[in-house]
C-alpha cells in the first residue's frame, strides 16, 4: 500500500513539473536582427512570414523549416536567414541578412530590363529599364548575366566591391560613390558620380590591387 501511495506521489510530481514546465517554456518573445539596417523589409513581416505563434512550444520549434518557410517568401532571394536562436525559456531571435540592390546589369536575350544584383551577387531581380533607378545603382557596361551570377567574372567583381569595403565603404557607399563600371576583358573603366573617369589594368589576380589604386588616386587627384 506504502508502495502505492509513493508512486501515486511520484506522479503528481511528474504532472506538476511537465505543467510548470510547458508552460515556462511556451515562446513569449520573437525578435528578428538584420546584419544591417533594413531598406526594404521589416522586422513585422519577417515575424509574419516565419508563422511563429506566441504560446507555441519553443521545444517543437523547427529552425530549418522557419528559416526554410521565411526565405521561400522572398522569390527575389532578398532574404538570408543566417540562423535562428532559442533563448530558454520563452525567446526565439531570427537574424537575418538583407541583398540590398546595388548593380544594374544587362539581361541576356532581353534588352528591356536589367537584372538588379547586390554586391555579393545573392539578389535575383529582373526589372524593366525603364524602371531601373540608376541613380542609385552601379550600373555595370559590357557584361550580360544569363541564368547565374556564378561566374569567374562575377566573382571577381564581387572581390572589386569586398577590396572597396576594405577601404573604407560599405556597399551602399559603393553605389553612392560609383555611376558606372566598365568591363573589359584586361580592363576596366570607372566613372564616379562626380564625374571622376579612369581605367586602369587588372588580372583576376589583381584586382584588389587595382582597384586599391584606383581609389587612392581618385583620393589624392584635385
Amino acid at each position: 500500500m506504502k508502495r502505492r501511495y509513493i508512486s501515486v506521489a511520484i506522479g503528481l510530481v511528474v504532472v506538476i513539473l511537465i505543467t510548470i514546465f510547458g508552460n515556462l517554456l511556451k515562446i513569449s518573445k520573437v525578435e528578428v536582427e538584420f546584419s544591417d539596417a533594413p531598406v526594404s523589409v521589416d522586422a513585422v513581416e519577417i515575424y509574419d512570414f516565419s508563422t511563429i505563434k506566441l504560446g507555441d512550444s519553443i521545444l517543437s520549434l523547427n529552425e530549418n523549416v522557419v528559416k526554410k518557410r521565411i526565405m521561400d517568401s522572398y522569390s527575389d532571394n532578398a532574404i538570408a536567414v543566417t540562423d535562428i536562436v532559442r533563448v530558454f525559456p520563452n525567446k526565439v531571435i531570427i537574424y537575418c541578412q538583407e541583398h540590398v540592390p546595388m548593380c544594374a546589369i544587362a539581361k541576356k536575350g532581353n534588352p528591356d530590363v536589367y537584372a538588379i544584383a547586390d554586391g555579393d551577387f545573392q539578389l535575383n531581380k529582373v526589372v524593366a529599364k525603364a524602371d531601373a533607378d540608376l541613380d542609385a545603382l552601379i550600373l555595370i557596361e559590357g557584361l550580360e548575366v544569363g541564368d547565374t551570377y556564378n561566374t569567374a567574372t562575377f566573382k571577381m567583381l564581387n572581390k572589386l566591391f569586398i577590396a572597396l569595403e576594405d577601404e573604407g565603404l560599405d556597399y551602399a557607399e559603393q553605389a553612392r560613390f560609383i555611376k558606372s563600371i566598365k568591363y573589359n576583358v584586361s580592363n576596366l573603366t570607372i566613372v564616379t558620380r562626380s564625374g571622376y573617369t579612369d581605367t586602369f589594368s587588372y588580372t583576376p589576380e589583381t584586382i584588389d590591387e587595382a582597384i586599391r589604386g584606383f581609389y587612392q588616386k581618385y583620393l589624392t587627384t584635385p
